[in-house]
């Protein structure tokens, strides 16, 4: 089984042509916390939290050969489940993400394009 790596702000685990991204508490680094602060205005003037970025979330990567990536965020901690599936591949890790819409952080590459 592969293990995962720390990384800068997070631990990721890398897959073939994806990864994924564990972050314990988004809103504890310095990135991070300048998009809570950002996220905790806008919530001011939408009256809403969908832009807050706090807490612990799972992210599935997708890497693509034109260098841009697509970010499939779910809030909470998922390493167990996605350390299962990640030998079955992206398309096996993203119907599990695709399982939990009530989790879709409003970070993701999905959920942005869908608004």
């Amino acid at each position: 089984m592969k293990k995962w790596e720390a990384g800068l702000n997070n631990e990721v685990l890398q897959g073939d042509g994806f990864y994924i991204s564990y972050n314990s508490h988004t809103g504890r680094h310095a990135y991070s916390s300048v998009l809570t602060v950002v996220g905790n205005i806008l919530k001011k003037l939408h009256g809403d939290g969908k832009y807050l970025k706090n807490g612990e979330e799972t992210a599935l990567v997708l890497e693509s050969l034109n260098g841009r990536r697509a970010f499939y965020i779910l809030e909470g901690d998922f390493r167990k489940e996605y350390e299962k599936l990640l030998d079955k591949g992206f398309e096996t890790c993203k119907k599990f993400y695709d399982s939990k819409p009530e989790l879709h952080s409003n970070w993701s590459t999905s959920v942005k394009n869908k608004k």
